[in-house]
């Protein structure tokens, strides 16, 4: 069953997000750090009058504060902008919506760590980042439009972070995010003998796909040494990408 969250505050952590602090007395099942996603159920403005009417988006949960019954969401204001952003973009403080089961898992702390994304991926990039453990080694790498877009992150000192500009290209519609990763040092994740590994990575489904392949083929990664999802989609909605595939029929 769903629950409804209700915003109590709002923020703009930077010119291309929109951070809100919803409450609500039934956050503990999202107030952990295994499942770092939710669903959120959004009203459908084609059928305001109509409350069974609505649509559902998956977003990172960025913080929470279980003691004080609170957690943040950041929304990303892209131009063509889906029922979260538009929701998000128009919302105000006493507002409601729903939340559904976390899920989606996150990445397996190493000693050596990539993390790479999007816009899309970037409250999740930083919430991963900011609770790595002191001693973790590596790269965040990040693409966004342009750098009014960045945010402020902690990181350990051994990570370094790296902003990508797509200095207006279409999102998903480039290279860059793939060939930056691929360019990393990553002979420096066996200086230590023994030393663990792990790429994690949310973008656009080519983008995804082709990082899946080369950390397989040119790394040698296996199953629990990376999670390369695929957030979205060009030409997609998100129902669209994550609809259930059809069974091939018989003959």
């Amino acid at each position: 069953m769903p629950s409804t969250l209700q915003v109590l505050s709002l923020s703009s952590p930077s010119a291309g997000y929109r951070r809100i602090r919803f409450a609500s007395a039934q956050l503990a099942p999202f107030c952990q750090h295994d499942n770092i996603h939710c669903r959120l159920v959004f009203p459908s403005a084609q059928n305001a009058q109509d409350s069974s009417a609505s649509s559902t988006r998956v977003y990172t949960v960025r913080s929470f504060d279980a003691d004080a019954q609170w957690l943040e969401i950041d929304f990303l204001l892209h131009a063509d902008a889906g029922p979260g952003a538009c929701w998000a973009q128009q919302a105000q403080v006493g507002d409601c919506v729903e939340i559904l089961k976390p899920g989606g898992r996150t990445a397996r702390i190493a000693d050596w760590m990539v993390l790479a994304g999007d816009d899309s991926a970037l409250p999740a990039l930083a919430r991963i980042a900011e609770q790595l453990p002191a001693s973790t080694r590596g790269h965040v790498v990040c693409e966004i439009a342009d750098p009014q877009d960045a945010i402020d992150i902690r990181l350990p000192a051994g990570m370094q972070w790296h902003w990508l500009y797509r200095a207006g290209a279409a999102a998903g519609s480039g290279e860059q995010l793939q060939q930056a990763v691929q360019a990393l040092d990553w002979s420096a994740a066996q200086t230590t003998e023994g030393a663990s590994r792990f790429l994690w990575v949310g973008a656009e489904f080519a983008t995804a796909q082709a990082l899946r392949a080369w950390a397989v083929d040119s790394l040698g990664l296996g199953k629990q040494e990376q999670l390369i999802v695929a957030y979205w989609r060009r030409g997609m909605s998100e129902n669209e990408l994550r609809a259930p595939k059809p069974e091939l029929e018989k003959t």
